[in-house]
């Protein structure tokens, strides 16, 4: 008999409908539940949340030890992948003491560090936030940020560090003063931006590219509720994964290899953002296919 919970098919999500979350059925639930048991000698725990998408859904557990584990799972239970991602415990202070909001639309604001949690707030692009802290739930990292007396959780996909981003760097000993370097030129991670136009007359396009390790690539698309998605990717090198992301800032996709492909129905209106990521530690190349009908 498997000792983790299996209630978790009542839970109804706070972002997405309630449908979304009851249609992770029993056998996707069971084959994570399986893979955690064989990492962890049997241990049991209980299922904290669950989130359905047509590709592979999303299950996050918690072991008897308290150790947090992400599982992307086949909604049939055929294919599983967990990670484990950490246990619990008070907020981590970063280096930093301010975030800046750097989104497409408004960043959802939580009552705790949960996709689950109450929102209680909307910030919008580019508003400065006192970071008090982050740490790692549901499969994520998520940070306290407050602005005067009100504060809550938000996701640190979207928080940029404030601290020296305009600082001009000391002098390099041969007179130069300049501002800092660009992220591209120090060879550190960027995300760039591009909004995407289909060819006249087409549904679809190819989006092809090079990433540095840590670097992203977000594709925008005006989409409608009720319209189709479809993304895959071809040639392309292991080390690249892709989420996607809604209008209201919330997932649409939790981020998967590109060897997963994506279709699906979709029920908002706005800009939708798919996310192209380098989780390597070398460059890599990408080709995407995407198509909205």
């Amino acid at each position: 008999m498997k000792t983790f919970a299996k209630l978790v098919l009542g839970v109804a999500l706070a972002v997405g409908s309630a449908a979304h979350a009851a249609e992770v059925g029993q056998d996707a639930i069971d084959a994570c539940i399986d893979q955690v048991r064989m990492q962890n000698n049997g241990a049991g725990g209980s299922v904290l949340s669950t989130e359905y998408s047509e590709a592979n859904s999303l299950v996050m557990m918690q072991d008897a030890s308290g150790t947090v584990w992400r599982c992307l799972v086949s909604n049939d239970g055929s294919f599983a992948e967990v990670e484990r991602r950490g246990g619990g415990g008070s907020p981590e202070v970063t280096g930093t003491a301010s975030w800046r909001v750097d989104v497409n639309g408004s960043l959802n604001i939580h009552t705790g560090p949960s996709a689950n949690a109450q929102i209680v707030a909307k910030l919008p692009n580019g508003m400065i936030v006192e970071n008090r802290g982050c740490q790692e739930a549901e499969g994520r990292t998520w940070c306290e940020v407050a602005d005067g007396d009100a504060s809550g959780w938000a996701a640190r996909d979207y928080l940029v560090p404030v601290d020296g981003e305009n600082m001009a760097t000391a002098d390099d000993g041969g007179g130069a003063m300049a501002g800092a370097p660009s992220p591209s030129s120090m060879g550190e991670p960027e995300t760039r931006t591009e909004v995407v136009r289909f060819p006249a007359g087409s549904s679809g396009t190819y989006l092809d590219g090079s990433l540095t390790p840590g670097s992203s690539m977000r594709y925008v698309l005006g989409a409608a509720n009720g319209q189709s998605l479809y993304v895959s990717f071809a040639d392309t090198d292991p080390s690249i994964s892709y989420q996607i992301i809604l209008p209201d800032g919330s997932f649409l996709l939790d981020m998967v290899s590109n060897t997963q492909p994506y279709e699906g129905q979709l029920f908002e209106n706005g800009d939708h953002v798919i996310e192209v990521i380098n989780r390597g530690d070398s460059t890599a190349n990408y080709v995407l296919s995407v198509t909205i009908n």
